[in-house]
Order: structure tokens, then sequence, then C-alpha cells
């Protein structure tokens, strides 16, 4: 099999080629299935309040009833989110479609393998905490090119696309993770440090509309950055395995 490689600058500038040229796609799809569905969930319905609550039991339980009692409107704003992700992907990575919303249709037939592929690798890696917490580090970054696999290749059924993500990220596992984890850890820095000037703006001016609406802004463009990194990492990995993918060139037909 041959030896697969990642690159984390290649990488990073790869994403950034792609959100240059799709920032519309982005910004449209961040703002109708992840910013405004979070917005209204954080605004109307909240957070579960442990504040005070010593107990980890009764902490437990806090949430516990907090999640059944709002499990509706997690689970549809858990699809909405799922599914302009998916819809994200595609656009990324294919050409069949002239228009957001047309790009947006090509992912409807896609999502129940989406979903299930997601459920399925999601189970996986969470499995792999009981290999004291690094077997699902292993396992998060063998599967980060499984997307992009379904997105770009659907045709391979929900097996086949996780058997070929697999395969894609073979010898870069742990570098797949660490390209993902650094992304994430630096994005969490600057959210943390920008957070805390907002919640004390927020304090004396907006209250909690503002709050809650920059922290849903925060995670949809923390949400929207990791998607096009997974995206990068496919292609930088697919061409390696069969090498038929253009990888250069995020407008390359």
């Amino acid at each position: 099999m041959t030896k697969n490689t990642l690159d984390l600058t290649a990488v990073w500038n790869d994403t950034m080629a792609l959100l240059s040229a799709h920032k519309e796609a982005a910004i449209a799809i961040a703002g109708v299935f992840l910013f405004l569905p979070s917005w209204m969930f954080a605004y109307f319905v909240g957070e579960p309040d442990t504040g005070g609550v010593t107990d980890p039991s009764k902490a437990m339980d806090i949430m516990l009833q907090f999640y059944s009692e709002n499990s509706l409107a997690l689970i549809i704003f858990g699809l909405l989110a799922s599914f302009g992700t998916l819809a994200y992907y595609v656009i990324l990575v294919r050409k069949d479609y002239d228009s957001i919303g047309a790009g947006i249709a090509r992912a409807l037939p896609i999502f129940p393998i989406f979903f299930i592929v997601s459920i399925i690798t999601g189970l996986l890696t969470g499995l792999g905490v009981f290999a004291f917490i690094i077997g699902a580090f292993y396992l998060s970054g063998r599967f980060s090119a499984v997307a992009g696999v379904v997105a770009a290749e659907p045709e391979r059924g929900i097996i086949g696309s996780i058997k070929y993500g697999w395969s894609l990220t073979h010898n870069v596992g742990w570098m797949a993770f660490l390209i993902i984890f650094i992304v994430g850890i630096v994005g969490a820095v600057i959210g943390f440090l920008v957070g805390a000037i907002v919640g004390l703006i927020s304090s004396y001016f907006g209250g909690p509309l503002l709050l809650t609406a920059f922290t849903s802004l925060i995670s949809a463009i923390f949400s929207v950055v990791t998607a096009t990194l997974v995206i990068a990492i496919y292609r930088h990995l697919k061409p390696q395995v069969d090498g038929n993918f253009a990888n250069a060139n995020p407008n390359q037909e």
C-alpha cells in the first residue's frame, strides 16, 4: 500500500484557498444551517443550569432532564447542522452544480448515507475512549477523510466510503488528528479571548441577545473552517491513492 503523507502547511494553504474560492457558500450555509439554529436554541432554550451544584450525580440529573425536555429541538437543530455541513462538503468537492442552491440540492440524496456513516464512525471513535482516550484521537484522524469521500463519491455507499476513507489516511492518522487538533486549539484560544471582550461589552449594552449571537457566530465560523480543513485533507490524500484528483487548485475543474 502507498505510504501517504500529509503536510500541515500545504493542507492549511489549501483550506484558506478553498474558503476564499467558496466564501459565498460558506457564509450562506453557515448562516442558515449553523448560526441561526444555534443562536435560536441558545437564546430561547439556553443551557442546563448547574450553577452552585457540587454533587456530580445531581448535576448529571439536571443535564439529563434538560436534554430530555429539549430533545426535539436538539434533534432538529442537529439534523440542520449535519445537513448544512454535508451541503458545504458537496459544494467544495463537486462541480455538477451552477449555484449554491443547486449544490445544496445535490446533498439531499446523499444525506442518509452521510448520516449513517457519521453515526458509525462516531460510535467507533467513541469506543476508542476505552483505549485511554488515545484510541479515540487516532480513530478521529483515520476517519477524517470519510466525509470527503461521501460528498465526492457517494456511489461507494456506506461501508465503501468508510473503507476508502480509512485507506486514504493510511500512515497519516496521527498527522490528520494533529492538524485538526492544532487548528482547533488556535481557534479555541482566539474565540476565548474575543469572547471575553464581547462578554464584557454585552454585560453593559447587549445582554444575552448579543452574547448568544456572538457565541453562535464563533461556533459557526469554527465549524466552517474545520469542515474546509477536512475537505483539504481529503483532497491531499486522494491523489496519493489513485492520482486522479485535482488537489492543487480549488478552482480547477
